[in-house]
């Protein structure tokens, strides 16, 4: 596992890897975007926020990692409020974001945003995101804070 995920090991629980200030659960069971965000909630955590490319690397690399044959997993964006206003799970506004060419298309109700491993076809890395129908089953990924050192 990256170093970048070791620096806080200790603050996470088993099969959530660290990054800065959060840690992170990556999914291997399949759910629609609002259950896996439901599950996200039940644990503490919400579906992963992705603001920095750092970010999206790492959360890239520990797809990899993880034994799935999933190449695509939801995470915490969605236009389902307003079409064409992209907004996390927290509320805010997606500034930037990292679509691939074309996307986000609205293709058939398509108001939630998840991330591909590796290119459909050449089956080469990418870290490109694409929008889908919310009830399409996924696996997902989690976010949480990391618990504070002087909480009691």
């Amino acid at each position: 596992v990256s170093s970048a995920f070791n620096h806080h090991s200790w603050t996470c629980l088993p099969d959530w890897l660290p990054f800065e200030d959060s840690c992170y659960f990556i999914s291997t069971m399949n759910r629609i975007w609002k259950n896996s965000q439901e599950f996200c909630a039940e644990r503490g955590g919400h579906l992963a926020i992705i603001h920095t490319a750092e970010e999206q690397y790492i959360i890239m690399e520990s797809l990899f990692i993880i034994i799935c044959h999933w190449n695509a997993y939801w995470f915490g964006i969605s236009d389902e409020k307003l079409e064409g206003s992209w907004q996390w799970v927290d509320g805010t506004e997606l500034v930037g974001g990292f679509w691939e060419v074309g996307e986000p298309n609205n293709h058939i109700n398509e108001d939630c945003g998840y991330i591909v491993k590796t290119q459909v076809l050449s089956r080469k890395p990418t870290s490109s995101w694409y929008d889908a129908p919310c009830s399409m089953s996924l696996p997902f990924i989690c976010e949480k804070e990391v618990p504070s050192k002087t909480a009691v």
